[in-house]
Parts: structure tokens; sequence; C-alpha cells
């Protein structure tokens, strides 16, 4: 433990924090992407993504100290992961790039921006039922988690996504119902 200033944190020097870890990482990728080790940028930010867990002290959601931190991490994965999955996609990784979009999912469950993704890669993957426009059992499922709407009513606008995205790429899709 250090005592700076009227602050107890713990010592670097004897305690690995994740979430140091993590902001660690992100900033060393983004000081390669500004340097001649740009080739490292997708590696460091790849490390960094895989350790993020989901929100900073879960169970401790309604102490407030940890709510900034929190948000900021959470902030830090939502900004970093996108382009990760694209360059993932675009070199043929899509079940890595499925893998982060689902983690983007549980990060925030109303960015839609990570439901698109995964449409895009089981549409990408031809993971629909013989062109039916019905996801497989296991990728539904993925879009069945209800969210709420800014007026607290539950919806998903995940299958008019996937709606939307099929027609977009030529598919014939219609909404898979969600219960």
């Amino acid at each position: 433990m250090l005592l700076d200033e009227a602050r107890l944190t713990l010592n670097p020097r004897y305690c690995w924090v994740d979430a140091w870890a993590f902001q660690r990482l992100l900033g060393r990728a983004e000081e390669a992407t500004q340097s001649d080790e740009a080739d490292q940028q997708p590696r460091l930010a790849e490390q960094a993504l895989r350790l993020y867990r989901g929100g900073f002290l879960p169970a401790d959601t309604d102490e407030p100290w940890a709510a900034p931190l929190r948000e900021r991490l959470r902030s830090l994965f939502m900004r970093r992961v996108l382009p990760v999955v694209r360059q993932l996609r675009q070199s043929g990784n899509t079940e890595r790039a499925i893998a982060y979009y689902a983690r983007g999912v549980e990060a925030d469950p109303l960015a839609e921006v990570f439901y698109q993704g995964l449409m895009r890669c089981y549409l990408g993957e031809g993971r629909l039922a013989g062109g039916s426009g019905r996801l497989p059992a296991a990728a539904a499922d993925t879009f069945r988690d209800p969210r709420r709407d800014a007026l607290g009513r539950i919806r998903s606008a995940a299958p008019i996504a996937f709606g939307t995205i099929g027609r977009v790429m030529g598919v014939n899709s219609r909404p898979v119902p969600v219960h």
C-alpha cells in the first residue's frame, strides 16, 4: 500500500491490477499507431481487450467512488473494440470477431453496433438456415436478450436490424421473432 497526499492506493510494484494493465496496454497500442511500431498496434489492442471482463467491481455497483473508473474502462473498451473487430473480419478471423462483438453486447446491451456486427458476421459466414432468413438456434439466442428503450419498454431491435442488413446484403430475410 502507498499513502500519497492522503490517498491510500495499491503499490503497482507489488500488485498487478487488470484495470491498470488494460489501460497501459491500450496506451501502448495508441502510441504504436503514432510511431514506427504501427504493426504492433493490433496485437497490443487485442491483448488489452482480452483483459476486459465487464464492469469494474461489478459487486460494488452501488458504490459511487467506483462509478467513474467503471465508466472510463467501459468507454475505453467500447472505443477500442470496434477497430479491432473490423480488422479481424477483414483478415478472415470471423470467429474471433464474433467473440468480441458478443463481449461488446455484454459490456453495453444497448449498443446496437455490436448486434449489427454480430449479424454481419453471421451473414458473411452463411449461417442463415437455407437462406430462409432464420438464424440457427445458437445464433438466434444471442439476439433474444430483451433490452429497454428510452421509455423503459422492453424491446429488441436486433431482429429488425437483421432484416435490414439481410436486405442490404441481398439475402431474403425477415426479422427473427423474439420471444
